[in-house]
């Protein structure tokens, strides 16, 4: 059976609102409305955090919509809770479950001019704050006397991490901020130094953190960009740090490495030993999508792309946001593509690539999707993949006014109804050069083999629980997907050939 039609890869999902795109502005047309991070929940529904209201006196904004792009009239007061705070503008930038069904948003709380406070909010399940946590619902911390915004919230079993920038009060230089609470809101005292850490390479290196990730062995890699007093330019950087927030003995410079070629980091994402950090080059001339691959060791990996490192130049401004990893290994980035400037007409960006770092040729076009909202511009902030297999792309579309600007996605092909999703059984080597080993102690039923055009390549019956093997040989490189019909339904998974 062929895919759906409009159900390819990458295509944008038509059941979801106007034809797969919604902008929302529940807050009025005088209202500023912009999202930067998003979560999914179980039934498809998504939450996404971000900020409302008027310049100079912006409020976090957690809001709430089901399956189908509606507001979720039962969370907080119509779909929507927004914390008020007459002292000054407040920020939003990362959000995250914990294992009990609350929600957590990171970002900072106004005080007054240049006094922005780190702080997480914890809202429960129904969008209302939850008065067991920290103070009235907030942990708030306070590095130093300037301003400071959390970037990335990172949960554990037992404790939330938080990444941050911290500004020397002056605006002179950025530094890295770590900080780590209970989760019910209770500073940790035995992380770092007594609960947080300003981390600092010397007292004029600038470092401004965009994000955050947690990994394999525990450790905590913080990201974004060196301003460059001497020549005006950015340049990226990682730093490193173990589970208790001590920065990676022997790596880069006192745990951070700068790169040597202009270029900004947005967002990282790991996997395994590898760190990836993604954002776009810099320089004077175009600026290209960038993603940039790691090992445990902090160096480059050098099976991804071109010596751990990707890039890509669609439009004269190309960004990458937002970063995440699916179960089979590869990349989806959400950004934004098109006309530099703050009223540059720009475009939602959604980009995959491959494992090792080439665009996924079955992906919108050659590995790229993008969205336009209007003649003006759209930023895709946050990403999440749903249990459903599909991505949702949040963010800001500058038309008649910012508004919410959310996006929805196929990520694999329907095949007999079913959305590609990774088998539960093994298949190997992918990508293969000719023969294709299929094992499983429990699934069987019939195979099928399609091409990118739906069409039956190869079939047959898997009935032996010590597996199978099936010839390739003669069939072209490309991407394929195998099907497997069992009595729990249809699996599918995407094989590459190589020859």
């Amino acid at each position: 059976m062929m895919p759906l039609m409009g159900q390819e890869p990458g295509t944008l999902d038509a059941d979801f609102q106007n034809e797969g795109m919604l902008l929302l502005a529940p807050f009025g047309a005088g209202s500023f409305e912009n999202a930067q991070d998003v979560m999914a929940l179980d039934d498809g529904s998504i939450v996404m955090c971000g900020v409302v209201g008027t310049v100079g006196n912006f409020e976090v904004a957690v809001l709430k919509l089901d399956p189908d792009g509606n507001l979720d009239s039962t969370f907080a007061v119509d779909g929507a809770y927004v914390f008020e705070n007459d002292l000054s503008s407040d920020q939003a930038y990362s959000i995250a479950g914990l294992p009990d069904g609350r929600i957590i948003v990171g970002g900072a709380m106004g005080f007054g001019a240049s006094d922005y406070r780190a702080t997480v909010w914890c809202l429960l399940p129904d969008g209302t704050p939850d008065p067991g946590f920290g103070v009235e619902g907030m942990f708030q911390y306070t590095f130093d006397d300037g301003e400071e915004y959390i970037r990335r919230v990172l949960v554990t079993e037992d404790h939330i991490t938080m990444v941050a920038t911290v500004k020397v009060p002056g605006f002179s230089y950025d530094r890295i901020g770590l900080v780590q609470c209970t989760h019910g809101g209770v500073l940790d005292q035995a992380f770092g130094q007594d609960g947080a850490i300003i981390h600092v390479i010397d007292a004029t290196t600038d470092l401004s953190v965009r994000d955050g990730a947690r990994l394999a062995n525990g450790g905590i890699a913080a990201g974004g960009y060196h301003y460059s007093f001497s020549d005006n330019i950015e340049y990226p950087f990682i730093a490193l740090f173990d589970a208790n927030g001590m920065p990676q003995a022997g790596f880069g410079t006192n745990g951070v490495a700068i790169g040597t070629a202009p270029g900004e980091y947005f967002a990282m994402a790991a996997s395994g030993d590898v760190l990836y950090a993604a954002g776009r080059t810099g320089g004077s001339s175009d600026r290209d999508f960038l993603v940039e691959a790691f090992g445990a060791d902090g160096l480059p990996s050098s099976g991804f792309s071109e010596d751990g490192h990707f890039t890509l130049n669609n439009d004269p401004t190309d960004l990458i946001l937002d970063l995440v990893i699916d179960e089979e290994g590869r990349l989806l980035a959400s950004g934004t593509s098109g006309i530099p400037g703050f009223f540059g007409d720009r475009d939602f960006a959604l980009l995959r690539l491959l494992p090792d770092g080439t665009p996924d040729p079955l992906f919108g076009t050659e590995g790229l999707t993008t969205t336009t909202f209007g003649t003006a511009f759209d930023d895709a902030n946050g990403l999440v993949i749903t249990p459903q297999n599909k991505a949702v792309l949040v963010g800001m579309s500058a038309q008649t006014n910012n508004d919410f600007a959310i996006a929805r996605y196929f990520l694999g092909p329907v095949v007999d109804g079913v959305h590609e999703r990774a088998m539960d059984l093994s298949v190997y080597p992918n990508p293969t050069a000719g023969l294709l080993h299929i094992a499983s102690a429990h699934l069987m039923g019939h195979w099928r083999l399609t091409n990118s055009l739906g069409q039956e390549v190869q079939s047959g019956v898997l009935d032996n629980p010590n597996g199978m093997t099936i010839g390739l040989s003669d069939i072209p490189s490309g991407a394929y997907l195998l099907t497997l019909k069992t009595p729990q339904g249809p699996q599918s998974q995407r094989i590459f050939v190589q020859h």
